[in-house]
């Protein structure tokens, strides 16, 4: 059954502000506010709920909506133990997991939507609940049960806006948040938070801090979690295979983009991670900072034995065993036999994903361990790995937060090389013959080309966009008295003008055939500016659709917009989007349901040039591909829900395609005659021209994708337009221009523009590079003074050297913004060890 108006309505607003109890102020958005009535039993400040409203509420409408008690209270202590209320939550974390699923159970036994709802507001307000745990817990229940199939999750980035922008952003969000509505500014984030374009990696912030990448990793754990029962998730090994490729591929492609090499694997006998990750992200449960990473940090043991928070089976973790586990992985990979407590057995793609990541299916987890999840928590875990300082784990224990930090594509790197050496052993696919061979006899693809609109054809066309965020859903104990309606956060994303893809194909057989459309693109040119070899390219493909086509005998015309990818979805998952869904559908509206990769972040930033990739369409027979549901499947979600199937299977059902994940990519390319040695042995075809010259029904073409700096947009998500602006940024605030400033910031420079006197701070997609320091002026022992240089240290000057002033202002300068005039400029510090020295500092003279 599909879920009503009124059942979104009301399991979509116990999202809004967890922190809060739901006798704390009203849900919703103005002019359609609702409040929750819990029986007194289960309630305690029902007077103080009572007093409140009247106080604080008096004044609005409100509609009311009734939760029953349950028939049976739960016992949550074994919960509220495992991870604790003001624990910072951690997916890597097996007692973490434990209690996420253990809550899970607890709503899934409930009978009815009633029930349900009693039993979600129940334990959402308990003190034994960490708000994390109900989150993770009550999603996963929604988005599995068969009673609540299309249920709409709003965008976990207002949910858990702590997991997604820094707490300087957050704290300013609530003071905007306490003024009045017609007063309140946006807040903008223009780059990224953690770090600055001195470091190279930081020029990939805005890929790895993307809020919708982020979601996307979040929600697909969400839903193929670790321990889930077999059977429940089909191919959930592959899939987890091919997912963290596809992320991979998508990655280097960005990576190639911003003139950086390819992802190179963090491997355990490295001993240092070179790259260190600062995240600037405050838990606002427990008002714990997660930890950070200095560069150069020791990959060491774990030997955090005082750490509660942990089980004792991760409170101990060394390289040596991880490197044990990865030993005995791949000598199942190469003898092609797993050693389970009943004898050997053949070793399948998905059972490798299963031992791999270590899930609940993983057939012998006391012999082959938990290599990936593992790596996360040893990763997390450099800053304080011996717990001497009782600081967290870093953001690569969490899956919401995991891909902000670079080591995360360094270690999955690690991971998928294991993978592909599973894939190497295997048979190649030839055009003709063998497993799964390449040519559809009788269909030929004719041509194929892709369309942007307003550009030639075979070009993508990418920008810069600006959206609004409502922080005011995820904030706790805000929403009182007057402090009702958003609070926005302007963020600066990638995106991309909409494409259509226009194929000819022609089919030679005298019947009507049903065809599997894969479309795929990869990077054509290497960091060296010269074309991958087949072998190389393979991995670097990632697929922007896959869907299925009647193909009549003779030509047939197929158009594919990029709005109707089986592998994305849409911005448009917030509060506010899904609240006017509600109130008013669209007539034969298709609601996506919360897994995909993010559209905006399908195609690649590309260069002002054009960088070139390669795009390949293949079709393949789809009554080969086609896959029989069992009678006993649940029907697919609802009628009008709509998931990227490629990336997150369809639930409670087999996955939609026999072909292996990934095929044709996934293997070595078939071989053919050495030219250079034609009696010799066959080689892999040396690049994708020739691997496409003999699959009639697959087709390749050269694209260009062009990034326009210039260029930014502003989403039309019903923001009023012409709200002042504060900074969210506080090196912004450093540099001269306060949020607190009572008119804002002023007038936006033009894009693409130098910002000057403490303006916008230049996004990391513009690669703006930091100007230099002034060179240090020598200076002779006994010279006169120079102007505005401070003299030797005195009772006046009685804290020489680096100052407060120079490290604000210096930041400032390095990002682009123009020195104050006179009397503020460089001058000579001298150090208070040797004033006649001539090694003075420059210091910034204010």
């Amino acid at each position: 059954m599909a879920v009503t108006p009124e059942i979104q309505q009301q399991f979509m607003y116990l999202f809004e502000r967890v922190g809060d109890p739901l006798y704390f102020g009203p849900r919703g958005a103005v002019g359609n506010l609702i409040s929750y009535n819990l029986p007194p039993e289960l309630c305690p400040e029902t007077q103080h709920a009572s007093t409140i409203r009247k106080q604080s509420f008096a004044n609005l409408q409100m509609r009311e909506i009734r939760v029953d008690r349950p028939t049976t209270l739960p016992n949550l202590s074994g919960i509220g133990t495992a991870c604790p209320k003001s624990a910072i939550y951690n997916y890597f974390n097996p007692n973490h997991r434990r209690a996420t699923q253990e809550l899970r159970q607890i709503m899934l036994q409930q009978p009815d939507l009633r029930g349900l709802l009693s039993m979600a507001c129940v334990c959402r307000d308990s003190e034994m609940i960490n708000p994390k745990v109900w989150i993770t817990a009550f999603a996963s229940c929604l988005l599995t049960r068969p009673d609540t199939r299309g249920f709409r999750m709003p965008a976990i980035w207002e949910v858990m806006p702590d997991m997604f922008f820094s707490s300087f952003c957050l704290k300013e969000s609530i003071r905007q948040g306490s003024v009045p509505q017609q007063d309140r500014a946006v807040v903008v984030i223009e780059g990224s938070f953690t770090g600055r374009n001195n470091n190279v990696e930081n020029r990939l912030a805005y890929f790895r801090e993307d809020l919708g990448i982020n979601a996307h990793h979040w929600h697909w754990h969400l839903i193929y979690t670790l321990d889930a029962p077999r059977g429940q998730r089909d191919r959930k090994g592959e899939l987890f295979f091919m997912m963290h490729r596809e992320m991979l591929a998508r990655y280097e492609a960005e990576r190639l983009a911003n003139n950086l090499t390819l992802t190179k694997p963090l491997k355990l006998d490295e001993g240092v991670i070179k790259e260190g990750y600062f995240p600037k992200l405050t838990d606002s449960n427990s008002g714990q900072l997660w930890g950070n990473r200095q560069q150069n940090s020791k990959l060491s043991d774990v030997n955090r034995l005082d750490d509660s928070n942990l089980p004792q089976g991760f409170r101990v973790i060394t390289l040596e065993m991880m490197r044990r586990f990865r030993g005995r992985i791949l000598e199942a990979i190469d003898s092609g036999m797993v050693i389970t407590p009943t004898g050997r057995v053949p070793l399948t793609i998905d059972m490798l994903g299963d031992i791999i990541e270590s899930s609940s299916l993983n057939p012998n987890p006391q012999y082959y361990g938990d290599l990936h999840n593992m790596g996360h928590v040893i990763i997390s875990a450099t800053h304080d790995p011996e717990f001497k300082h009782s600081e967290n784990l870093g953001v690569m224990s969490d899956t919401s937060t995991a891909m902000r930090d670079v080591v995360f594509y360094r270690w999955h790197k690690y991971i998928d090389d294991i993978f592909d050496r599973f894939k190497q052993n295997l048979n190649p696919y030839n055009p003709t013959g063998g497993e799964f061979p390449l040519a559809w006899e009788g269909i030929q693809v004719e041509s194929a080309q892709l369309q942007t609109k307003g550009v030639q054809p075979n070009v993508f066309s990418t920008f810069r966009m600006r959206s609004n965020v409502d922080l005011s859903r995820g904030m706790d104990f805000l929403r009182i008295q007057n402090n009702l309606g958003p609070v926005f956060v302007r963020v600066v994303h990638l995106n991309h003008d909409p494409y259509t893809f226009t194929i000819s194909v022609r089919n030679n057989t005298n019947a009507p055939r049903t065809g599997t459309v894969r479309i795929f693109m990869a990077p054509r040119l290497n960091e060296h500016n010269e074309q991958f070899p087949m072998v190389q390219q393979r991995r670097l493909f990632f697929q922007l659709d896959k869907f299925t086509t009647q193909l009549s005998p003779g030509v047939n015309g197929i158009t594919r917009r990029s709005s109707e990818s089986s592998v994305t979805i849409p911005w448009e998952q917030t509060f506010r989007d899904l609240e006017r869904s509600v109130q008013t559908p669209a007539a034969n509206e298709q609601t996506f349901c919360g897994c995909g990769w993010p559209e905006h972040m399908v195609i690649p930033r590309g260069t002002a040039t054009g960088q070139l990739y390669d795009v390949v369409v293949f079709i393949t027979d789809g009554n080969e591909d086609r896959v029989e549901q069992p009678a006993t499947s649940q029907p697919a979600r609802s009628n009008n829900c709509r998931d990227a199937v490629s990336y997150c299977g369809v639930l409670d059902q087999r996955y939609p395609d026999r072909k292996p994940m990934g095929y044709p990519f996934d293997r070595n390319p078939y071989t053919t005659v050495n030219s250079n040695n034609p009696n010799g042995p066959q080689i892999p075809v040396p690049n994708l021209e020739t691997y496409v010259s003999r699959v009639p029904n697959m087709r390749a073409l050269q694209v260009r994708v062009v990034y326009n700096q210039e260029r930014v947009e502003m989403r039309n998500d019903g923001v009023p337009t012409g709200m002042r602006e504060v900074n969210g940024d506080p090196y912004m605030n450093s540099a001269g221009r306060t949020a607190c400033s009572p008119q804002g910031n002023p007038p936006r420079p033009a894009p693409g523009s130098t910002p000057t006197g403490g303006g916008t701070r230049p996004s990391t997609m513009e690669m703006t590079p930091a100007r230099p320091s002034p060179p240090r002026e020598p200076i002779q022992s006994g010279s006169s003074p120079v102007p505005n240089r401070v003299p030797p240290p005195t009772t006046q000057n009685p804290r020489p050297g680096w100052s407060r002033q120079y490290q604000h202002q210096h930041r400032g300068e390095q990002r682009g913004h123009s020195p104050s005039p006179s009397p503020i400029g460089w001058t000579h510090i001298p150090s208070p060890e040797r004033p006649s020295s001539p090694n003075w500092g420059w210091g910034w003279r204010g």
